[in-house]
């Protein structure tokens, strides 16, 4: 008896383990031409995390509203947010290696203003990352958002 619940115990660690994810997601926002819209990224993790990356290219209908970024879930985190050849790129870190606070919700929020053509923008996560204070970088999933410029196309 004692065999087979040490077996129930070791698979339910692994089937633990293999389960455990973490997810980075970018909300949504719509508007109308020149208006501003806040977007969130949100993270749900099952691993401590300490720091974070991620870049977001705007293209040319959107652009990041300077001094807008907000970090959420944090302790004593440094955030950078700057647009590089049309990409906002965010990282965050805490020099004492200290975790984010919880599990799942917003991390940062930011606002981007919206351009002059209407349509739907996809907002990307790429070079995405989470690491922990080990420094090893942390298994991700990453989820898009989606702006909406809501205008008339006059042509």
């Amino acid at each position: 008896m004692k065999k087979i619940l040490s077996i129930i115990i070791l698979l339910t660690a692994l089937t633990t383990q293999l389960c455990a994810q973490n997810i980075m997601t970018l909300s949504s926002g719509e508007g109308r031409p020149q208006d501003i819209v806040e977007i969130e990224l949100s993270v749900t993790n099952t691993d401590d995390f300490i720091a974070f990356q991620t870049e977001i290219p705007l293209g040319e209908n959107l652009s990041y509203v300077d001094g807008s970024a907000v970090l959420y879930r944090e302790d004593d985190h440094q955030l950078v947010a700057s647009v590089v050849n049309g990409t906002l790129k965010i990282y965050s870190y805490s020099l004492s290696l200290s975790s984010y606070s919880g599990n799942d919700g917003k991390i940062i929020s930011f606002q981007l203003r919206l351009g002059n053509e209407p349509g739907n923008i996809t907002l990307t996560n790429t070079k995405a990352k989470l690491s922990d204070a080990a420094g090893k970088e942390l298994p991700l999933t990453t989820a898009s958002g989606l702006v909406q410029i809501k205008a008339p196309k006059l042509e």
